[in-house]
């Protein structure tokens, strides 16, 4: 299988006629925010907090960051290359494509983040905020605190007036 069908099998995608390479791809070039309601259905997690969750990481295309851990974190959804090991075993590619697709495909990114996402909430059986603090960190104080920045996030975007209610 080529890397641009086990992507699309990733992201639960069907692909249409002959497959193309994962760098011509049809959604290399579709912007994030275009992807999050299509990512978040497929994996079940509610596109609200996934695009807050977004707005937290504030990740761009093409970018790294490195962490204290020596890890970095890549893309739109921040994705930590922590995961290229069980993103390798899915796409079977080495190192240097995955590491192509997460930092510069953007709706990948994002459909990689969504799965990351249902993976941690999952991981909290069922329990979306702390599924959430689980994305960013297991560290019990880093945790909580991302599930705070998160909800500020969820707040500010999609219920401004609740937050006007409490000070900063």
């Amino acid at each position: 299988m080529n890397t641009a069908a086990a992507i699309l099998m990733l992201v639960g995608g069907q692909a249409a006629g002959a497959v193309l390479p994962v760098s011509q791809g049809a959604w290399w070039s579709v912007p994030p925010e275009q992807c999050v309601a299509t990512a978040a259905q497929h994996y079940g997690v509610d596109a609200m907090v996934m695009q807050a969750v977004l707005d937290v990481e504030g990740g761009k295309v093409g970018e790294c960051s490195g962490n204290k851990n020596g890890t970095s974190d890549c893309g739109p959804a921040q994705v930590n290359t922590v995961n290229r090991k069980a993103l390798s075993k899915i796409l079977g590619e080495d190192r240097a494509v995955i590491d192509e697709i997460v930092a510069w495909s953007p709706c990948y990114n994002v459909f990689i983040g969504a799965w990351l996402l249902r993976r941690e909430i999952d991981g909290a059986k069922g329990n979306v905020w702390e599924g959430v603090g689980r994305y960013h960190s297991r560290t019990p104080n880093l945790k909580v605190a991302y599930e705070k920045r998160v909800a500020r996030a969820y707040f500010r975007r999609y219920m401004p007036e609740v937050l006007r209610q409490f000070p900063q």
